[in-house]
């Protein structure tokens, strides 16, 4: 994350004489670093609050988890974080070695120094620590370097101060740092500029021209370089009286690999209530970015194809894969692209374009024709040989911050976990958590994560409620057939928002983003008994074992119906006839294994020539398809075989229970008790598997089911979707890969274990940690249900008075464009690998909920907020008493009486606690109460409800009530409020 904290020299604190000599003897553990800090001259100290600028374990820092080799030197640049300017020359810092394995010694040197000089020497098993000033190398660069004589190594760097020119500090805008520095590389590198200067634009320029305040681009995000380069940069204040920077200027070299690039294309927009179809895209772009090799596949289109291509950001063609030049198509059956100039672009700015991210390739065919599929490609992460990631630090060491000096989760901590098990975490919740630790011995000093542990085990025992249940419950007093859709919205708003299970409620949401039916499809339309099974079969899996719910989703009328394999008949050689490949495909694409094979830690496994390999082929798609036929309905009358194929026509059919194999009964047949719809063929299935002729449908289920449970990829595949819904939208390899192996043993050798799934993500280091969170691309926009949600539970919940939680048709563009078991398609209304033009791609990251924050929803959604804010969730129903709403009454009575500046305060503290995680930044809360006063102040209310603005009956001083609602509107639609760090 870019930080720019570092404060004007005039209001930083200079130490004395004493500390300056302290620190100085502190440095004399190396004699040539005492020469360093002895010679600083007419420099002065600043002192800054202890701060993390290095950890040799953290999976998302400097070296990025991977230790040292022995004797290896590797530089990082912690100047502009931590409150160090880039005018440091020096550092004074504290560097410790934590439980090393082996005897050896750590260094800190500039970048580019030639010895080897040794900070800290430890022996096996001890932590040892030990304080030094450095001088600060080119670019803002140190380097470290590490030996040990066995095992692993991890050492932690800290900065207390640093070392500047006082008048330079006063008078001149700090210069930009690049990060990475200056050097050569293998391949692209995404730079960021920083400057410690507060409020100051960065200019830079690649083209060899010096920047200035009127020349050069504007820095807003990371950098692409893809070859030799001088990057050049110069920082400028906005309000401050400063001088503008010197230029900052570095050479970077390109010793470039080929780059794996990889699209994942689903339905466009235009097409998405058409197609089912999908495909994938790989490109290994040459070393010197002169050309590619493109490889695509598809399946399940609407039609033939009639048009294939790779657009640009501008959306013209860039390569026409229907009509290649000659002699692009080569042996291995990929398409050589030649870069050359087309669709506006020279043939550098295509290269550079797809590195970005701003690409595509899309399918066409007559249904659809302006494309029925499309993806855009990403810069891949893979290797052909595995290496464990290391371990990240225990918890409660210093790798970690968290809680107090004994551990006492803070508020804040408290809030961003309920963020990430909850539907919206409530004042009650935070306080009780962090009770856990606030007893006569505190347990939470020796086990930091107790408190958290506790909760999820809690969770882990409470008994579910059932969906089904609730439909046909006495509160809506209907019979089955009178129920809609709408009834099951309610079902499962009406849990989301009151029952206790808090977790297992927001795993089976996030599960329904991730084994998806939707009622947009036709066959479920006004199926809520179906519906409300599914939700119920999703509660019970979210914390039984991922092969059983594997099943259940299988065997599940509303799947059978959504992905057509209820009433799927066996082939027919003669009429052609084939079994319907849809669920065949997805079971593998979606829900459990991907499109190409994974390292244990998530990554791609590649082979020799750097591609990735594809999981499964047609011929797979149709073994799998020949599994899935002969399903149906359960309770049906067998005596007549047409049923089969209309099996909601018979009223005896049961939508609420798993579907059966159709098996004749009819006395008078040939085939009597004989699977006559389910295919006896041998069925090849994944990794060359053949199931063999003759088998009963269960058994052939059985057996693919294992198969697909028990491959290598459905751990850290499933671990991935889940973290992202959870946690965060670009979970670290190590992240991936310590969920992944409790996927593959609970601990008693158990596979699959839900519990122990969410145990993993959970309580990881990177869920729990606050300097986790920092790490630039840690956290998720938060989805649009989950913002309303914890507005109506977070700030405490008014219930409708028949207890009927009327929230329906959320899916609009003009409101959420999102709403549960509604997706526009199978693959959610966002897609895993999602990654949006511009700063976020060119960073590499993925942002799956960006995909549905357009122009049209940036303003829907805020202005949906600001009606459950100051009404609730109306939904067109008239009677306010009968739908859910924030209790205001409940909400004010511990800051009664309003109307003051120090209760304005308090509120607006608790309102960023509860929407925001305390995320919002104290200049933003100085906007927020000035905002209070003035509305206050200015009698100004919000003319849109009765009697001066509120529900009479909610509050009895409700005219000093609405500027507070209207300061959680802000809060709930401010960056901070949108985002889940």
């Amino acid at each position: 994350m870019l930080e720019n904290r570092v404060r004007p020299a005039q209001d930083r604190r200079r130490s004395n004489r004493l500390a300056f000599l302290a620190v100085l003897f502190a440095a004399t553990t190396a004699l040539s670093l005492t020469a360093t800090a002895t010679a600083q001259g007419s420099l002065s100290f600043y002192a800054v609050k202890p701060c993390r600028v290095l950890d040799s374990a953290d999976p998302n820092g400097f070296f990025a988890g991977q230790p040292l080799l022995a004797g290896q030197s590797r530089p990082f640049t912690p100047l502009a974080s931590c409150g160090i300017s880039t005018w440091a020359e020096s550092l004074s810092l504290n560097v410790t070695v934590d439980k090393a394995t082996g005897t050896g010694y750590v260094g800190l040197m500039p970048a580019g120094f030639a010895g080897v000089l040794a900070t800290v020497n430890f022996k096996a098993g001890a932590t040892r620590a030990n304080n030094t000033v450095v001088k600060v190398g080119d670019f803002g660069r140190l380097a470290a370097i590490a030996s040990a004589t066995a095992g692993s190594l991890r050492f932690i760097v800290d900065v207390n101060g640093y070392f500047a020119d006082a008048t330079k500090e006063g008078s001149i805008t700090a210069p930009p740092v690049f990060i990475p520095p200056p050097g050569t590389y293998t391949g692209a590198q995404q730079v960021g500029i920083k400057t410690s200067t507060a409020d100051a634009v960065i200019r830079y320029t690649t083209d060899g021209s010096a920047p200035t305040p009127t020349h050069g681009t504007v820095y807003t995000g990371a950098v692409l370089l893809v070859s030799d380069t001088q990057l050049q940069a110069i920082a400028y204040p906005q309000t401050l009286p400063l001088a503008p920077s010197n230029a900052t200027n570095g050479q970077y070299v390109f010793s470039n690999a080929p780059t794996l690039l990889i699209a994942t294309m689903v339905p466009q927009s235009t097409c998405a209530t058409q197609s089912l179809g999908s495909g994938s895209a790989t490109l290994v772009m040459a070393a010197n970015h002169l050309s590619a090799s493109l490889r695509f596949s598809y399946s399940n289109l609407t039609g033939a194809l009639s048009g294939a291509h790779v657009h640009g950001a501008n959306t013209n063609i860039l390569f026409d894969i229907d009509d290649p030049p000659v002699g692009s198509l080569q042996a291995d059956g990929s398409l050589l692209w030649t870069f050359v100039a087309a669709g506006g672009y020279t043939a550098t700015e295509i290269a550079n374009n797809l590195l970005l991210g701003t690409s595509y390739i899309n399918l066409h065919t007559a249904a659809c024709p302006s494309g029925e599929i499309k993806g855009f490609f990403q810069i891949a992460n893979g290797s052909s040989s595995f290496v464990p990631p290391p371990a990240p630090p225990a918890p409660g060491s210093p790798g970690w911050v968290m809680g107090d000096a004994v551990h006492t989760p803070s508020e804040t901590e408290a809030a961003r976990f309920f963020m990430q098990t909850t539907f919206g975490g409530t004042y009650s919740e935070i306080t009780t958590l962090r009770g856990v630790c606030q007893v006569a011995g505190n347990p939470c000093a020796a086990d930091p994560l107790k408190p958290y542990r506790d909760w999820v085990n809690a969770q882990l025992s409470m008994t579910r409620a059932s969906s089904a249940t609730h439909l046909y419950s006495t509160t809506h007093v209907l019979p089955a057939d009178d129920t809609s859709n709408d009834h099951m919205m309610e079902s499962f708003w009406k849990q989301a928002l009151t029952s206790p299970d808090q977790l297992r409620q927001r795993v089976a949401f996030a599960l329904s983003e991730i084994l998806v039916v939707s009622d947009n499809d036709g066959d479920l339309y006004n199926r809520s008994d179906g519906l409300a099974k599914y939700m119920d079969l999703l509660d019970t899996g979210a914390f039984g074992n991922f092969r059983t719910l594997l099943e259940d989703v299988t065997k599940s009328p509303a799947m059978g119906a959504y992905l057509d394999h209820m009433s799927n008949d066996r082939e027919d050689p003669e009429s052609g006839q084939n079994p319907d490949e849809n669920y065949a495909r997805e079971v593998m694409q979606l829900l459990s294994v991907g499109l190409y094979k994974l390292n244990p830690d998530g990554t791609l496994l590649l082979d020799n020539n750097g591609f990735p390999q594809a999981t499964y082929n047609q011929a797979v798609v149709q073994g799998l398809a020949k599994v899935f036929t002969g399903w149906t309905l359960a309770n049906q009358d067998m005596t007549v075989n047409w049923r089969f194929y209309w099996p909601d026509g018979d009223p005896r059919a049961n939508w609420q229970t798993p579907m059966v194999q159709w098996v004749d009964k009819d006395t008078q047949s040939e085939t009597f008790n004989q699977e006559v719809h389910h295919s006896p063929a041998a069925k090849l299935l994944l990794d060359g598997t053949v199931l063999p002729a003759g088998h009963t449908a269960q058994q052939d289920l059985t057996d693919t089911l294992n198969l697909l449970f028990n491959h290598a990829n459905t751990g850290p595949f499933l671990c991935r979707g889940l973290i992202q819904r959870l946690v965060t939208s670009n979970p670290s390899p190590g992240y991936v890969y310590r969920c992944a192996q409790a996927f593959a043993d609970n601990g008693s050798q158990v596979r699959g274990d839900m519990k122990a799934v969410l145990r993993s993500i959970l309580l990881d280091y990177e869920a729990r940690s606050l300097e986790a969170a920092g790490k630039q691309g840690f956290g998720k926009l938060r989805e649009p249900v989950l913002r309303m949600s914890a507005i109506l539970r977070s700030l405490g919940l008014k219930h409708p008075a028949d207890e009927i939680y009327r929230i329906w048709d959320l899916q609009s563009v003009d409101w959420l464009d999102q709403n549960p078991l509604r997706s526009p398609t199978v693959f959610n209304f966002f897609g895993p690998t999602y990654s949006s033009p511009g700063a976020i791609g060119q960073a590499g990251l993925y942002s799956p909920e960006f995909q549905i924050l357009n122009e049209t929803t940036g303003i829907a959604a805020p202005n949906l907020l600001r009606d459950v804010v100051f009404w609730g969730a109306y939904n067109w129903v008239t009677d306010s008493a009968l739908f859910p709403k924030v209790d205001w009454a409940a909400f004010h009575a511990p800051f009664l009486p309003l109307g003051t500046v120090a209760k304005d305060n308090l509120i607006i503290d608790r309102l960023n606690l509860l929407l925001a995680a305390n995320a919002v930044p104290a200049d933003s809360k100085g906007f927020l109460l000035q905002a209070a006063v003035n509305m206050r102040n200015n009698a100004f209310y919000w003319p849109y409800s009765d009697a001066g603005g509120c529900w009479p009956t909610d509050f009895p001083g409700c005219a000093e009530q609405e500027h507070l609602q209207e300061l959680a509107w802000l809060i709930a639609i401010s960056p901070e409020g949108a985002v889940q760090e």
